[in-house]
Parts: C-alpha cells; structure tokens; sequence
C-alpha cells in the first residue's frame, strides 16, 4: 500500500511544511546570534500525557520500559505527531540524547 496522495486543496495538515522564524537570541557577551524557532504545535490533553508517560519510562531504570518507550515513541508518538513536537519539548529530547551516552 503506496502513501496517501493529497490533491493541492486537500492537503494532509501535518505533511505541509511549516515556516521557521528566525530569532535573535543574546549570548553571554552582548552579542547576538540567530535561531531558528519552530511554530507551535497544538497538543490536545492525551497528546501531552502520552509525552509526559513517554518522559517518565525513558527515565527508568528497567530496559524493559525504556525499550517500550523507544517503540511507542517511533511506531505511534512520531507517526500522530509531527516532529518538531519534540523540539517543544526539550526534557523529553534530553532524555533521549541521554540514552546514547
């Protein structure tokens, strides 16, 4: 089974790109440097509680969660959410990154 084709009035909301803003962030010596900042992503009350119990087993000590959290995260969290939701949420990306040292 190929992948949804959308005509250009229908398009799928969570395939179109979405523009990036760029910023002026201040460094410690006054000087500025942009970044890029992603728009919001609207998250209903399940969306975050899926996050926040998918932040909490990453957490854990047992594998058994920790590999349950891995495959929750790539088989249903980042196919219903976009990617940049995780960006939104820089906890959860540290705990992610950290489970590669």
């Amino acid at each position: 089974v190929g992948a949804p084709s959308f005509t250009s009035q229908q398009e799928a909301p969570h395939l179109s790109p979405r523009p990036l803003h760029t910023l002026h962030v201040p460094t410690e010596g006054g000087m500025e440097h942009e970044a890029w900042e992603f728009p919001p992503v609207a998250l209903t009350h399940e969306d975050n509680q899926r996050l926040f119990q998918l932040d909490v087993k990453l957490k854990m000590s047992d594998p058994r969660a920790v590999g349950g959290a891995l495959e929750a995260l790539r088989h249903q969290i980042l196919e219903d959410l976009p990617a940049e939701t995780l960006l939104h949420k820089p906890h959860l990306l540290r705990n992610l990154l950290g489970l590669l040292q």
